[in-house]
């Protein structure tokens, strides 16, 4: 998957306030 690509969700979810720690357990599966 590309990185650019994964870091640009990161931060649309971040806004909607997701917390990051979450998302990133949710990255690594």
């Amino acid at each position: 998957m590309g990185n650019l690509y994964d870091h640009g969700v990161v931060m649309r979810l971040a806004k909607y306030g997701i917390p990051y720690r979450f998302w990133a357990l949710i990255a690594f599966v």
